[in-house]
């Protein structure tokens, strides 16, 4: 992830039930493993990162330590409690929405939920001023006023070219390696713009993928608040041009064109024959 930019980070689980907040003694945030009688399987990395630790602790369990930097600086986030190790490999970046693991209860804990930890440039921070909601998420009621939606900084992008190459990090696609596959043509959101890379996904909720706009041309900006909208075609037949009315034309106050020859040919006719009247007298 590039310095100059801003992370939006997606909260890393589907459903968004938090049963124990940030404190001075609790400097992380406990998610449900169950949230309004549906379960939360996974923990999903909240965006592109390198995995720094994967490891077992006494109290914490199964853990996955790893870190993502912007232009605030370098953030270093961890998930507790997993069911079991995960399979991530250190040193290793992967793309945002990847599976951390399943959520447990391994270590200190009584239930089956996920302890998630947030620090900035080595302080820990109150992961809620830095998580958003992206759609299709779940959000419990009494979360609903206390968390961020990406709904609010979402840009919109109109593929206009069919069969999109989308890659595995913003830097393959500089390279040009580690194709995923292909998108098809359609409006799809857009986050985490870098190094003239993008990140899209059809439906926000869903891990996205990195495309190189300049290889093509392939989109068109749309405002935010026609995402939702079906984008007009542009029709088949050209646009007609109105012809103005000869009350608002002003050019109507020119004689026409055959009215003025008819003029000066009189004109000419009449010179030629004064011309020979006084040519005549001149003989005599």
């Amino acid at each position: 992830m590039k310095q100059n930019e801003i992370i939006y980070f997606k909260f890393p689980w589907d459903r968004i039930g938090i049963t124990q907040y940030f404190s001075s003694k609790h400097q992380a945030i406990d998610n449900a493993g169950t949230v309004s009688g549906k379960v939360n399987k996974y923990a999903y990395l909240p965006c592109e990162a390198k995995i720094l630790k994967n490891t077992y602790y006494s109290d914490y369990g199964y853990a996955v330590e790893y870190e993502a930097k912007d232009k605030r600086g370098t953030f270093i986030m961890a998930d507790g409690h997993l069911k079991k190790q995960s399979s991530l490999v250190i040193g290793k970046s992967y793309p945002m929405g990847t599976i951390i693991g399943e959520i447990g209860s391994t270590g200190t804990s009584t239930a089956n939920h996920d302890h998630f930890r947030m620090s900035l440039n080595g302080t820990r921070v109150n992961p809620l001023d830095y998580l958003y909601v992206y759609d299709g998420q779940f959000v419990h009621n009494d979360d609903i006023k206390k968390v961020k939606y990406l709904k609010q900084i979402t840009k919109t992008y109109e593929i206009i070219v069919d069969k999109i190459l989308i890659y595995n990090s913003s830097s393959d696609a500089k390279n040009n390696k580690n194709s995923k596959g292909y998108y098809s043509k359609g409006v799809y959101y857009i986050f985490n713009e870098a190094n003239g890379m993008i990140n899209i996904t059809k439906k926000i909720g869903v891990a996205g993928a990195w495309i190189n706009p300049n290889d093509n041309k392939i989109i068109i900006n749309l405002p935010s608040e026609e995402k939702d909208d079906i984008v007009e075609e542009i029709p088949d037949e050209p646009i007609k041009e109105e012809i103005p009315s000869k009350e608002d034309n002003p050019l109507d106050e020119i004689p026409p064109v055959e009215e003025v020859d008819k003029k000066e040919n009189i004109f000419i006719r009449i010179m030629k024959l004064i011309v020979n009247f006084i040519l005549k007298i001149f003989k005599r």
